[in-house]
């Protein structure tokens, strides 16, 4: 995460059964029916991760045909060279997922919440915090808060993908799909674990677990 938009959330308590939710809370999660949009967002970036690996792969042959095989670098077959960066990259998106999140995770701790990273990938500035009269959303520092207390959730689902879970909450008769690509200092995706053998199921428990008693929870 590259900012610390929880420091901005200290001191906020109130959940106003009446507001209205923040313009940005909509734009960004509203959804047709419920884990709609989350779905579209799971094969969005699959499909564009997929399309980007085949690119590399067919520049890397293509490069390999045109030297008449390839040459050497300090005596490395140069097309080595790419794919270990590639490995090395994957490699370090994993292993180092929490990293930008370290600032986030001594706020999260200090305070005894539950924070979740929302998105599709690790480095994000939307957070949802868990607190005993509702749950939070921040968006960065300069966008207010969205503070929507338990009793307005009518329901929630969560369904799990590669690249988290995808939480859906019905608000006013409204539905909002809520990406999660980890808890703050916790589990994260398996795309981005460096565990991810388990990390899937690690993260939908977590999710579960923080929002089991609060809300009415169905599981897909």
């Amino acid at each position: 995460m590259l900012t610390s938009g929880l420091a901005k959330l200290r001191g906020i308590h109130a959940f106003d059964e009446g507001a209205s939710l923040p313009e940005w809370f909509r734009r960004q999660f509203h959804s047709a029916e419920p884990l709609h949009r989350y779905s579209e967002a799971v094969r969005t970036v699959g499909g564009m991760l997929g399309v980007a690996f085949g690119v590399f792969l067919f520049v890397l042959f293509a490069w390999v045909i045109s030297t008449d095989g390839t040459p050497l670098v300090f005596g490395v077959p140069a097309a080595v060279i790419p794919l270990a960066v590639f490995g090395v990259c994957a490699w370090s998106a994993r292993a180092f997922a929490q990293w930008p999140s370290l600032a986030e995770r001594r706020t999260a701790r200090a305070r005894s919440e539950r924070v979740f990273a929302v998105g599709m990938i690790p480095m994000t500035s939307r957070y949802m915090v868990l607190r005993d009269a509702g749950v939070l959303f921040a968006l960065g520092q300069d966008e207010e808060p969205a503070g929507i207390a338990w009793s307005r959730i009518e329901a929630a689902g969560v369904s799990s993908s590669q690249f988290g879970v995808g939480l859906t909450l019905s608000i006013d008769g409204d539905w909002y799909d809520v990406p999660i690509v980890l808890e703050v200092g916790g589990r994260a995706a398996s795309a981005w674990s460096f565990a991810p053998v388990g990390a899937k199921a690690a993260l939908m428990s977590a999710v579960e677990d923080a929002l089991r008693g609060r809300v009415p929870l169905h599981v897909s």
